[in-house]
């Protein structure tokens, strides 16, 4: 019995593990820079999105106090 179970245990963790890694992130940035928008949403952000999918990234500045 041990030995039918051990496989199928395997196999359940694997699967949960592969579709863990593979589901979307999305990132956050904030920043009291609100200066600085369109280089992220311009040229910092699709670089990184372009070099790391699955991962997006939302830049939400805000104005400094």
């Amino acid at each position: 019995m041990k030995r039918t179970l051990l496989p199928l245990a395997l196999a359940t963790t694997a699967l949960v593990a592969t579709t863990a890694y593979a589901s979307d992130v999305t990132l956050t940035i904030e920043s009291w820079r609100n200066d600085d928008l369109k280089l992220w949403q311009n040229e910092i952000i699709p670089a990184f999105e372009a070099k790391n999918p699955g991962i997006k990234v939302n830049f939400t500045p805000s104005a400094p106090a």
